[in-house]
């Protein structure tokens, strides 16, 4: 009997979101952990994502009417899950209590919104600072990735101040990127790339690593998280 990578408690399978769409893909959580988690509800905002209620500015929701025109570098971003408390405890456990075989759970639904909305688009993960690095021992997008796809290591994140430490309006207002690109451009150039982090909560962080592989010629990017 399997044990569920979330609350550890064994559990019979039944006919599930892993069951019902990927043949061959065994449950890795139990029913009750999978209930907790709150699929986005349409409409969304045709940029971020964003579940809306009703539409602003057309089909964009308030925060992609925020940001300046100069910013507006990803086309689209698209997420599994709303960013409820649940899921906020599981990521929490991945990326800060070292439980990397959490990870193993989103494998199936990150494959199949990539085969959904980016198919021919080249994988780029979002980086961790040295610092960070060092501290957590692995980069959880990397782990959300390993097993179901190849990616390209393309970008890296110089040193200064965490964005998870800084308000709302300070990502939304800063300018200058946190990212910078490893080794030669001809990697990015021509490409079409999608973006991989866990959360989109402003944009900041996604629409910063765009900047950079559009300044080294990517053609488009777009973006996917596991919460938005």
């Amino acid at each position: 009997m399997p044990r569920c990578l979330i609350c550890h408690q064994p559990f019979f399978e039944n006919v599930s979101w892993s069951t019902m769409f990927f043949s061959g893909e065994a449950d890795v959580i139990c029913q009750e952990c999978e209930g907790k988690f709150q699929p986005i509800s349409k409409p969304i905002c045709s940029i971020c994502g964003r579940s809306m209620k009703k539409t602003v500015e057309g089909d964009h929701c308030l925060d992609c009417k925020r940001w300046l025109p100069e910013m507006q570098t990803i086309e689209k971003n698209r997420a599994l899950f709303e960013y409820n408390p649940f899921l906020k405890n599981v990521l929490t456990q991945l990326k800060f209590r070292g439980d990397v075989k959490l990870a193993e759970a989103f494998h199936p639904l990150l494959k199949k919104l990539y085969q959904k909305e980016f198919k021919f688009d080249v994988i780029v993960p979002i980086p961790l600072s040295k610092d960070r690095l060092i501290e957590r021992g692995f980069n959880q997008v990397e782990a959300l990735l390993a097993k179901w796809c190849t990616y390209e290591d393309v970008l890296a994140r110089k040193p200064g101040r965490k964005q998870s430490k800084k308000s709302r309006i300070e990502r939304i207002q800063q300018r200058t990127t946190p990212f910078m690109l490893k080794g030669e451009a001809e990697v990015v150039k021509g490409r079409s790339i999608v973006l991989v982090d866990d959360v989109y909560t402003t944009g900041a962080t996604i629409r910063q690593a765009a900047t950079v592989l559009q300044a080294h010629g990517a053609a488009r990017v777009r973006s996917m998280t596991i919460a938005r």
